[in-house]
């Protein structure tokens, strides 16, 4: 504090210009390193979680395409109803690569990931394959399903869901441009939902049991929910909420125009002995149905520790902004406190001697020449006191000699 009061006045003001600009200069680096912090945690929500969910959803599909498509072909032979099969094969590889590498630094997902690709591989080498070769054959044979199909054949259904599928794509692609992640999952799964029922009313038509309508029917309740809550978040979306309602009369279209003829149709076929028993002998096998359930229970799985993870970074996002607005209070206050008492320092450093001085001077006009003022600092008021005290040696002189 003395080597304080000793500087000279302008460097006091000086000094305390520069504590306040070194205070402010550190509430600026504390503040762009919690921000830099901040912007790499939300970042990583984006550039990670959303194409991680995402992807994880698109893969849950691919799987449900596949099955969709080699039903399809065992229901009417034609190779057209093996697109989606061999499509989703080809596309699933690559993107379940992908997903891997976006969970690299999370070996257990790793793990559920690839249990999953090996479940895949061993559905196509035991259920789909041998299905769809036990179908090529039954395609050399006569097939007595004339009725089915004859309604099978007429491919209004396929056309309806082809159309279907290109509106919610174009859906799809609006709400990735805008970023809308949760916009764009409930699409995925009305979109899932749609092909669950297409896979349970399939099932339906190979086999003639009841059992395999249960995605049909689960398939159309969970779509009025989820139509119901993407047009809630479309609200104000006129052009998106336009081509979600195409997509909702074209899902009901399908259903009075092929899904329930289609299904009647079986249903008319099972009061009668015609069967294609080769084919469905090994569907009723359930082997790739276990398969495929395995591989759903596994994208739930993994699906659900995502969404965890996820409401984790996010809570844990949320604490850092919290604990950056509480840092900027802390030190813009803190920078207030230091520099009130710095200015209070520089201005009794001042005010002080000042006033001793202007005292003792008031006191030597009066006549009082015999006065002095202590003051310890080595400043530019200690000069003065200085002279003025020399002025008082002058005054005290000349009264002992009067």
């Amino acid at each position: 504090m003395n080597a304080f009061n000793n500087l000279k006045v302008g460097k006091k003001i000086l000094l305390g210009y520069i504590a306040i600009l070194i205070l402010m200069m550190g509430l600026a680096a504390v503040l762009l390193f919690s921000l830099n912090d901040l912007t790499k945690d939300f970042s990583f929500l984006v550039e990670h979680d959303q194409p991680v969910l995402s992807n994880a959803h698109r893969l849950e599909k691919l799987i449900v395409d596949m099955e969709t498509g080699e039903r399809g072909f065992l229901i009417t032979g034609k190779d057209e109803f093996l697109e989606p099969y061999h499509n989703g094969i080809a596309e699933f590889e690559t993107l379940l690569e992908t997903e891997k590498q976006l969970v690299s630094n999370n070996p257990s997902q790793v793990a559920v990931l690839t249990k999953i690709g090996h479940l895949h591989d061993e559905w196509i080498r035991v259920a789909g394959e041998p299905e769809i070769a036990k179908r090529r054959e039954a395609n050399k044979a006569t097939v007595s399903a004339k009725h089915l199909q004859e309604v099978l054949k007429v491919g209004v259904g396929k056309g309806i869901l082809d159309e279907l599928r290109g509106v919610l794509e174009q859906l799809e692609a609006n709400l990735v441009t805008k970023g809308d992640l949760k916009s764009i999952i409930l699409t995925v799964k009305i979109a899932k939902a749609l092909v669950d029922q297409e896979t349970g009313q399939r099932g339906f038509l190979i086999t003639g049991e009841d059992r395999f309508l249960e995605p049909y029917r689960n398939g159309q309740a969970q779509l009025v929910t989820y139509i119901a809550a993407l047009r809630a978040r479309l609200a104000s979306d006129s052009d998106n909420l336009a081509l979600l309602k195409r997509a909702e009369l074209l899902a009901t279209k399908w259903l009075e125009k092929a899904a329930k003829p289609e299904i009647e149709a079986r249903q008319e076929m099972n009061a009668n002995p015609v069967t294609m028993a080769d084919v469905s002998a090994l569907i009723q096998a359930g082997t790739g149905k276990a398969l495929l359930d395995k591989v759903r229970a596994q994208f739930d799985a993994f699906i659900q520790t995502e969404n965890q993870l996820n409401a984790e970074r996010s809570e844990q996002a949320k604490q850092n902004v919290v604990w950056v607005q509480t840092q900027a209070l802390i030190f813009t206050l803190g920078s207030l406190v230091i520099g009130l008492l710095l200015g209070i320092s520089i201005s009794r450093g001042i005010t002080r001697p000042l006033a001793k001085l202007t005292n003792m001077a008031n006191k030597m006009v009066a006549g009082n020449l015999s006065q002095m003022v202590d003051i310890k600092s080595r400043d530019e008021m200690s000069q003065i006191t200085l002279r003025q005290d020399e002025m008082g040696d002058i005054g005290r002189a000349f009264d002992a000699l009067a």
